[in-house]
């Protein structure tokens, strides 16, 4: 039954949505009157693509868009339709709009397209002489461009000459080029168009590409400024002081390393200056600088190259990459010098050097911490500027030898000696070896023991030129049996310690967890509180963990010992698997202090708990709770009461008020209807004394006189008889 009632529901729905379907009906309108057999072109523009379009011609049959003298071209929000050789007559639009609320349709009649021929170019001197045709189907006149470009697309151009004719007429014109500037790629394109019924239709034709080469090129300017500022890796060029006043505008080109990374022209009336960054790692910068004139000719350009690292002649600085020097002067290194001044300012104090040839120069430092520039101008008439913040440090880094390895003695052939400087540090020994450091400074070294005694050098230097050093002495010989035996036996015992204590931790653990069963078992046969049994457990928890924790405390500081002793070196030697499991072990070990100090912490959490769950489960405080409880609600019930009595009362109020209202309401209405009858019967009785009067009274004619000529009237007359005034 229930399937029935929803497939009837369903038909229900198909049969109120079938009249809606069946709504959607064409519509039929005038469309366009054809004056005579020609093409038409239809466009129409919706919103949504649910349209229906079709035609009927003048003799009323249908013209569907399928036909075959129809073409379409659809696109999103219209379509463009074209009826070749429309029959002459009124068209008209079927059409249905779909889900759109309305639809926009324009027709235009079409125009066959005018076309240009015969282009022929030539380059005479500064004149260009071109010969074109523009022919159409019918006579029109027309606009002209003739456009010189550089690329066969003309994306960018510029009109030579513009101009209005007649198609069918063969146009020669010759074009001046004065003001155009040499190149060996140009093509001119004529452009011809006209206007109908808001429609452009137009047509166009390029020649091939030819050169020119013009007789007025302006000169290049000539030099322009260049400044360079290496740490900011900013180029500033300027051309200020060396253009012309008839120049106009500067195209700058600037390349780094091949690549282009600046091109601009610049109104000279607004900028005479730009600034370009480059990356880090360029070595050589190109810049170069045409200018263009009024007239829109450009000059050939000049150039400027810029080394950025010593290559070549040209003199050049090189800065340290350290900001911190340990002494009251900084030093740089100069290449190619020849009688090269060299500025400098070091915060307010400024100076300069002469420097020749290839060398280092210093400069004083007169405070801990200095702001220097330093510049100069090379050979090519290009200025350097150099910015870096100088410090004085004078603080030796930090060198640390982790083992006690001086003045032992041992019969190893290789020591391994481990420490740490400052991350920033150049560590070497007394032969120059450099050590490798991690990131964290540590550094590992093995060294090669010789017989006898052995002097080991370590020197450590920061950026700044502060150097620290370490020796140590290291004698390689047969110990003494008694030292030998003593090493044997401790390394022995320390081994046998370190092996058992995973079953001392384990064991402890087992009793812990006995003995928190044994209170909990014990706790319910005595059936104690749960707040009891916790607190017990608790207790217990406190105390394993406490003991625990200061036990693996001094455990861990012992393994710590040793790992800086010789002797753990020389189980490394012996035993570089042992070595290495020691290290996790101990890394375990500072690992349980974390635990044991959560298990603390948990015991005082439990302890906390089996004091709320105490207070919240003892008889006095849960009756002493209960009675405050009672009294609360009785005091409640009390006060609504109290409220009830006080709403009962202000309601008998109110009811005795509006009663009383109420009678004295009724008693004047009575008083009221009362005093109206007395006075009706007193009119009445006053009216009927004037009638009785009235009609004791004779009555009396009284005569009527003409307003306009005072004559005695005759009564009920309407025109006077001796005037003819209308009486009133």
């Amino acid at each position: 039954m229930k399937k029935f009632r929803f497939y009837l529901l369903i038909l229900l729905l198909f049969l109120m949505l079938l009249p809606c379907v069946a709504a959607a009906e064409e519509t039929e309108a005038d469309l366009y009157y054809n004056d005579d057999k020609h093409t038409i072109i239809v466009y129409v523009s919706y919103e949504n693509d649910d349209v229906k379009i079709s035609f009927k011609d003048p003799e009323d049959n249908a013209v569907s868009l399928n036909s075959a003298n129809v073409e379409q071209v659809s696109f999103d929000g219209g379509m463009i339709i074209t009826i070749k050789d429309a029959a002459e007559g009124q068209w008209k639009l079927v059409y249905d709009k779909g889900s759109n609320e309305s639809i926009k349709v324009d027709v235009k009649r079409y125009e066959n397209p005018i076309e240009i021929t015969g282009l022929d170019v030539k380059v005479e001197g500064d004149e260009l002489k071109l010969d074109f045709l523009v022919t159409h189907d019918e006579q029109r006149d027309f606009n002209y461009e003739v456009r010189l470009g550089t690329d066969p697309d003309m994306v960018t151009y510029r009109v030579l000459e513009s101009g209005y004719e007649s198609t069918g007429e063969k146009i020669s014109k010759t074009i001046s080029l004065e003001n155009v500037n040499s190149y060996d790629g140009y093509y001119v394109q004529v452009f011809a168009y006209y206007d109908k019924d808001g429609t452009r239709y137009f047509d166009q034709a390029v020649s091939d590409k030819f050169s020119y080469s013009s007789g007025n090129t302006p000169d290049p300017i000539d030099d322009f400024d260049v400044t360079v500022e290496e740490q900011l890796r900013l180029l500033e060029i300027s051309i200020e002081d060396h253009i012309n006043w008839n120049d106009k505008s500067a195209n700058i080109v600037v390349s780094a390393d091949g690549t282009e990374i600046f091109n601009e022209l610049i109104d000279l009336s607004v900028q005479k200056d730009v600034t370009v960054s480059f990356d880090a790692g360029v070595k050589l910068i190109k810049c170069s600088v045409s200018v263009q004139n009024g007239s829109g000719l450009i000059s050939a350009p000049a150039t400027k190259e810029i080394n950025l690292d010593s290559s070549g002649n040209t003199f050049f600085i090189t800065l340290p990459e350290e900001s911190s020097v340990s002494g009251n002067t900084f030093s740089f290194s100069y290449e190619n010098a020849n009688d090269q001044t060299v500025y400098y300012t070091v915060n307010e104090n400024s100076g300069e050097l002469k420097l020749n040839g290839n060398g280092k120069a210093e400069i004083e430092l007169p405070d801990q911490q200095n702001t220097l520039q330093i510049s100069y101008t090379n050979s090519d008439k290009i200025k350097f500027i150099l910015d870096k913040i100088v410090s004085i440090d004078n603080n030796p880094p930090t060198l640390i030898i982790y083992e006690q390895l001086n003045g032992m003695t041992t019969e190893k052939d290789n020591v391994l000696i481990t420490g740490k400087t400052d991350t920033d540090c150049v560590l070497t020994i007394d032969d120059g070896t450099k050590i490798e450091l991690a990131a964290d400074g540590t550094f590992t070294y093995e060294f090669k023991l010789s017989d006898g005694e052995n002097v080991i050098s370590f020197s450590s230097e920061d950026p700044a030129g502060n150097t620290t050093l370490s020796s140590l002495k290291i004698n390689k010989g047969k110990l003494k049996k008694e030292t030998e035996e003593k090493t044997i036996v401790k390394n022995k015992t320390a081994n046998k310690i370190f092996s058992k204590i995973p079953w001392i931790v384990g064991i402890a653990i087992a009793l812990f967890v006995i003995l928190e069963l044994l209170v909990l078992i014990f706790g319910k046969m005595r059936k104690k509180s749960a707040a009891g049994i916790l607190k017990a457990m608790a207790i217990i928890l406190f105390i394993f963990a406490t003991a625990a924790l200061i036990f693996d405390c001094i455990y861990y500081s012992q393994r710590r010992s040793f790992e800086k002793s010789a002797d753990y070196i020389d189980l490394a030697v012996d035993d570089s698997k042992a070595a290495s499991e020691y290290l996790d072990t101990t890394a375990a070990t500072k690992t349980l202090i974390y635990v044991f100090s959560g298990l603390i912490g948990l015991s005082v959490l439990m302890f906390l708990i089996s004091v709320i769950i105490k207070r919240s489960s003892d008889p006095e405080l849960k009756a002493a709770k209960e009675k405050k409880k009672a009294e609360a609600n009785a005091a409640k019930q009390a006060a609504a009461e109290e409220r009830a009595r006080l709403k009962a009362e202000a309601a008998k109020r109110a009811a005795e008020e509006q009663a009383r209202m109420k009678a004295e309401a009724e008693a004047r209405a009575n008083e009221e209807a009362e005093r109206a009858k007395a006075e009706a019967e007193a009119r009445a009785k006053a009216e009927a004394e004037v009638a009785k009067s009235a009609a004791e009274t004779p009555k009396v004619n009284t005569p009527k006189f003409c307003s306009g000529c005072g004559n005695a009237l005759t009564p009920g007359a309407k025109f006077c008889t001796k005037c003819g005034k209308k009486l009133i």
